[in-house]
């Protein structure tokens, strides 16, 4: 009798483990190991984005950018408009008429971490063009006597300058006695220096417009501390989630939050050439810009959220992902912004 006892109580305690054992996990536990996974992935993608800027940054960089552009100073609207005497108007140099004039203008950017002493710069053409040293424009102020022209024949010309600093921008003008069918030629031989034509003008700021490190150092500070802290705050939005029975999950929460932030980062870092230039030039459209993306993505959100309109899993994670896009930029620009 007491063996069948003893059997049967083993029998009991045998199968509560097995039970213990098939028994699913708790969400919550999923939501917690779900949230390491990210945090440490998206940590680790952070940290190795600050150790390759720091990394660039400690690496001595010697970089030329120039952009070539010319300008008729007599336009196609001028030269065929008859009611305009053209022997009347001459533009001479050194006694020499130039009978299509045109402003040449080039813009040097060092786009280098290091200053670059004297560098060799030359521009030249092999046509029968001759090349009129001009001036240079926004001069720095105790930089007059350290930039200047060396005309060395009729079809090339030298820019002495004794150093250009980091981020530094030389502006120069030359004239022509017409227009050019070829392009300029701009020469750097230099050891260690390398040169890239831009293909845009460049202004007061080199060819990409760089978010201060300070505010990345910020951003990537509060998302990293959001990775680490995802099983306290998700556990809110479980809630929230519960109370208002919408039918979004924790986790497409917790995912579509740290996308987000991490692609905001990867933009403030890279940044994004077409896109700063527009709202470096264009400052005052840049609110309204901010406050359409804005609601843009609110309407996107409220109809996913909702399940309204946008209905199905793949449309709406679609949608999700431009609203992610949307959301990004428009923290991106708000640093531009802030930065300017």
């Amino acid at each position: 009798m007491n063996y069948i006892l003893l059997t049967a109580q083993q029998t009991v305690t045998q199968a509560a483990n097995a039970t213990q054992e098939v028994a699913p996990k708790s969400p919550s536990n999923d939501i917690i190991g779900i949230g390491g996974i990210i945090a440490t992935l998206l940590v680790g993608i952070v940290t190795c984005l600050v150790t390759w800027k720091l990394t660039m940054k400690s690496i001595k960089q010697l970089k030329i950018s120039y952009n070539i552009q010319v300008f008729p100073i007599l336009s196609n609207s001028v030269t065929q408009n008859t009611d305009i005497n053209l022997d009347d108007l001459q533009i001479q140099y050194k006694g020499k008429n130039l009978l299509n004039p045109c402003l040449l203008a080039l813009e040097i950017v060092n786009i280098g971490n290091e200053a670059i002493n004297e560098p060799p710069i030359k521009i030249r053409t092999d046509e029968d063009i001759e090349i009129i040293p001009g001036y240079f424009e926004d001069i720095p102020a105790g930089y007059e006597d350290l930039w200047s022209f060396d005309k060395t024949n009729s079809n090339s010309c030298n820019i002495l300058l004794k150093h250009i600093n980091p981020k530094q921008v030389v502006k120069t003008r030359f004239f022509l006695d017409n227009l050019p069918q070829k392009k300029i030629i701009f020469e750097c031989p230099m050891q260690n220096v390398q040169t890239q034509e831009t293909a845009y003008n460049n202004t007061n700021t080199p060819n990409k417009i760089t978010v201060s490190s300070k505010s990345n150092i910020i951003l990537m500070a509060i998302t990293a501390l959001l990775f680490v802290s995802i099983p306290q705050w998700s556990y809110y939005i479980k809630q929230f989630i519960f109370f208002t029975d919408i039918h979004l999950s924790t986790v497409m929460v917790i995912t579509f939050m740290m996308v987000l932030l991490l692609l905001a980062i990867i933009m403030n870092v890279y940044g994004i050439p077409f896109v700063d230039k527009y709202i470096k030039s264009h400052p005052k459209q840049c609110p309204l810009i901010k406050l359409v993306m804005a609601v843009v993505s609110i309407i996107l959100l409220l109809l996913i959220i909702f399940d309204y309109i946008i209905i199905g899993f793949i449309p709406q994670i679609t949608t999700a992902t431009i609203v992610i896009i949307l959301l990004s930029l428009l923290i991106h620009f708000s640093f531009i912004s802030k930065n300017r």
